[in-house]
């Protein structure tokens, strides 16, 4: 479906005029704090367009966020009351599968901070791993397909007959243990560098890490600027507009104090600074964000830099939500000229195949 064209909201920044009925639901469920405003939002919604609940189902699915949706709709009871029997199970279902897969992967790991405490060696845990015990209220709300962290010592400094039981703990060592898939690397991690794309400082990254507790174990995350940048990256390889990564962002914003000159700095030092502003941008737009009106000048952003994102943001029109997928879609215009920016020409015929993978 295309949606019709961009307009200016008070904020200044550029959205769908008329997104699908089911883009608009999706935006005001993918959030923590459902107020009574999201409330009304969602009344008017249903009151005057038709909602295609398998579509919608399906798009809350693949953006990670079904449960936190479903948890917002019971909210408004007048609407769960019309929602198809069959769409209201599958929420529910899905729902009672994340809780146990959270419950998994939290046992998960747990066993592997053990593991790493008896060699004194710290453990970084990273994107959703890390907003589950840091950033959401209950770890069930959105979808997760992995565990993502990395250890404070390179494959170089541990001992060599020890490698192998680190392998084994990440492939697990039963048939519980591995129907987890854990994602593991050595001191940094390619989700965060954009497979090599950005040039993260993880020695800056593990100074600023902050200690916490997990269950009963020792953990590290990000300091919340670096956690920020993270999630802001993640979006970008999501294609900007993934309602689980906007989530994240929003969620990252509400919950800590961020030192957003800071941000920027850091931002800038690893070449993402376009990726960030994007990214914050659309979190602003679509789930609700509220980063500083300075933040451009920043961020060293130009105007006309400004205007080039937002004008192929804006052909983000020719796609929804359920089509965002698509290997080849328009959605791929913006993370591919947010990364290429610049020098588009000669980026994009170098780094093109690595950002589609990327991107996926």
């Amino acid at each position: 479906m295309r949606h019709a064209r961009p307009s200016v909201t008070a904020n200044g920044f550029s959205f769908l005029k008329n997104p699908s009925a089911e883009d608009q639901l999706l935006f005001t469920c993918t959030r923590q704090h459902f107020r009574e405003s999201h409330r009304r939002d969602l009344a008017t919604i249903y009151a005057k367009q038709v909602i295609r609940w398998e579509a919608l189902y399906k798009t809350a699915v693949h953006h990670g966020v079904a449960p936190l949706v479903y948890r917002n709709l019971q909210q408004c009871p007048e609407l769960v009351a019309r929602l198809p029997y069959t769409i209201r199970d599958r929420f529910i279902q899905c729902t009672r599968n994340n809780v146990l897969v959270k419950s998994l992967q939290a046992e998960r790991v747990r066993g592997i901070l053990q593991f790493f405490a008896r060699r004194s060696v710290p453990v970084l845990l990273l994107k959703g791993t890390a907003l589950d015990v840091t950033v959401y209220q209950q770890p069930w709300y959105t979808l997760s397909a992995d565990i993502d962290l990395t250890i404070k010592c390179h494959q170089s400094e541990w001992p060599a007959e020890d490698r192998e039981s680190v392998h084994a703990l990440v492939r697990g060592r039963n048939r519980f243990e591995r129907r987890t898939t854990v994602e593991f690397e050595w001191f940094g991690h390619h989700d965060v560098s954009m497979n090599g794309q950005v040039p993260v400082d993880f020695t800056e990254v593990w100074d600023r890490a902050r200690p916490i507790r997990v269950d009963d174990q020792l953990a590290h995350v990000m300091c919340p600027e670096h956690m920020l940048l993270a999630a802001c990256m993640n979006s970008c390889r999501k294609r900007f507009f993934r309602l689980k990564a906007l989530c994240d962002i929003s969620e990252v914003t509400s919950a800590h104090t961020i030192d957003w000159e800071y941000f920027a700095r850091a931002a800038c030092q690893w070449r993402c600074d376009i990726i960030a502003y994007t990214a914050l941008g659309i979190a602003a737009i679509t789930v609700g964000c509220s980063p500083p009106k300075s933040l451009p000048d920043q961020l060293r952003i130009s105007p006309f830099r400004r205007r080039v994102i937002e004008f192929v943001g804006q052909r983000q029109s020719f796609s929804t939500l359920a089509t965002l997928h698509r290997r080849l879609g328009s959605g791929l215009l913006l993370p591919l000229a947010v990364q290429c920016f610049p020098r588009v020409g000669s980026r994009l015929l170098r780094r093109g195949p690595a950002m589609v993978r990327s991107a996926r």
